[in-house]
Parts: structure tokens; C-alpha cells; sequence
């Protein structure tokens, strides 16, 4: 052990003065070290929040976008269905009329129909 160190934690006793400037530069550049490596750091945080903050924007607004889009296809399809219920429903209504003007024009024929069809089902439904 070195006989100028009374006190092992005593930093001052390591070889007089030269060694206590050595300390000091290397306290010091160990501090600008540090203080350079945590600007690095911060900086490179602060870059990786940018890059998750466009991120998350890019893909808001391709979700905005997709949201859109899919609320317009439902619009049309819903549009669609709307427009295909009112063409049903007009036909449906054209078939009743034509029905009805064939029985005003023959309700013998129309009423031998009603009676051969009674006929038919109550044979079928009676076999079971």
C-alpha cells in the first residue's frame, strides 16, 4: 500500500499536487463526458417523440380516412337497399293491381282458380 495515503478515502494524499490536477481534468472531462452523452440522449428521446408523434398523426388520419370511407360505402349501400325496397314494393303493388283488374274482368275463371287451388291444398294437407 502507498505510504502517503494515511486515510484511503482521503483522495487529497495521492501523490501531491500533479495528481490532484490529474483528478481534477479527469473529474472534469468525466463531467463533460456525462453532460455531452445526456445531451445526445435527450436529443435522441426527443427525436424518437417526434417520430412517434407523426406516426400516430399519419396514422390518425389514415384511420380518419379509413372511417370516411367506410361511412360513405355504407351510406351508398344503405341507399342502394332503400332504392331496391321502393322498386319491390312498386312491383309488388303493380302485381296486386293487375290481380285485382283480371278478377273485375273475369270472376268465374278467378273464382274456379281460388276453388281448384282449395282443393288441391286441402288434399295435400289432409295426408298427413
Amino acid at each position: 500500500m502507498n505510504s502517503d495515503i494515511r486515510n484511503p478515502n482521503d483522495i487529497h494524499n495521492l501523490g501531491g499536487a500533479s495528481a490532484q490536477s490529474d483528478l481534477k481534468s479527469s473529474r472534469d472531462a468525466l463531467a463533460s463526458t456525462a453532460e455531452t452523452t445526456r445531451s445526445k440522449v435527450a436529443d435522441h428521446l426527443s427525436a424518437a417523440g417526434d417520430d412517434v408523434r407523426e406516426g400516430a398523426r399519419q396514422a390518425g388520419g389514415e384511420f380518419r380516412d379509413l372511417g370516411n370511407a367506410a361511412r360513405e360505402q355504407a351510406s351508398r349501400s344503405v341507399e342502394a337497399i332503400k332504392q331496391e325496397w321502393h322498386h319491390a314494393m312498386d312491383r309488388g303493388h303493380e302485381a296486386t293491381a293487375r290481380g285485382e283488374q283480371l278478377v273485375r274482368q273475369n270472376p268465374w275463371a278467378a273464382m274456379g282458380i281460388a276453388v281448384g287451388v282449395g282443393f288441391v291444398l286441402a288434399k295435400l294437407l289432409s295426408r298427413r
